[in-house]
């Protein structure tokens, strides 16, 4: 495993695994954040691109910015071939998915290893 950080970002740390990236932000995925973290997600993954992992133990709030961030992320993917998947939300950032609906367009789980498994399928 190797472990990154974003080059314009150390709020969030990518670690890179033979199939996938977790990324992990440390940070509120809003209007001041979310555009940075999918341009320097997406500068970084560009030459080698796989399967994304985001663990958002730590992203204590996501607006609809935050949101719009990650499914541009996920379409960026999808196109490529690749997956992507949540877990460890937090209540509040929970409710924000859930009230939005995406909980069908965005796979959600309660662990690593649940996502993991979701990424092998």
């Amino acid at each position: 495993m190797e472990e990154f950080i974003l080059h314009n970002l150390e709020n969030v740390t990518l670690k890179e695994y033979p199939n996938y990236y977790l990324l992990e932000p440390k940070a509120r995925l809003d209007l001041s954040f979310s555009e940075n973290f999918f341009i320097e997600t997406i500068n970084f993954i560009t030459s080698n691109p796989k399967n994304i992992i985001l663990n958002m133990k730590e992203v204590p709030y996501i607006s609809s910015s935050g949101i719009k961030a990650i499914l541009k992320l996920k379409q960026y993917l999808d196109v490529r071939g690749y997956k992507i998947s949540l877990y460890h939300l937090l209540p509040e950032v929970q409710k924000i998915i859930h009230i939005s609906e995406l909980s069908n367009l965005l796979p959600i789980f309660d662990t690593l290893e649940q996502s993991i498994e979701y990424l092998k399928k």
